[in-house]
């Protein structure tokens, strides 16, 4: 019987995350991902939720910074199936990140908003590593927008 997202979560993509070197500390569940707006003098949040938000510390002085997010579906559901809803998340004022990943917790699929380009599905344990990313322009492309916005 396949697992539904709660169990996916809890006993694939957590176990996934740490072992790929996300410590939890960099890991937020649940990130609330809505603004907030006013209709009519009424302010509300809009009750948006990323799955996971992944944070990277940059120097020792600064909050770690929100560097991708992920949408977590169902084991039985496509990696892919929750990549158009990550992508809204990804656009609020308030994450503004542009790697977006899907997953059933068995596979991933990411979108780089940068370059527009989704990738295959690829199994769990090639998810970016935080201190050993076999693809290291991940983090560096990160850093380097960092930077960038800071001498501005």
């Amino acid at each position: 019987m396949a697992r539904n997202e709660a169990q996916t979560r809890f006993e694939l993509i957590d176990p996934a995350l740490h072992e790929r070197g996300w410590m939890a500390q960099y890991i937020k569940v649940e990130e609330n991902a809505g603004g907030i707006e006013t209709i009519d003098g009424i302010t509300r949040r809009r009750q948006k939720r990323a799955d996971y938000v992944l944070r990277l510390q940059i120097t020792s002085e600064t909050q770690p910074v929100a560097v991708t997010l992920i949408e977590a579906k169902a084991e039985d559901k496509s990696p892919s199936f929750g990549l158009e809803q990550g992508k809204r998340y990804a656009d609020c004022d308030r994450l503004n990140v542009n790697y977006i990943f899907s997953t059933n917790g068995r596979q991933f699929v990411e979108f780089d908003k940068l370059s527009g380009e989704t990738s295959a599905p690829k199994p769990m344990d090639e998810f970016p590593a935080i201190h050993r990313s076999k693809r290291p322009l991940f983090f560096a492309s990160v850093i380097f927008t960092l930077n960038l916005s800071q001498t501005k």
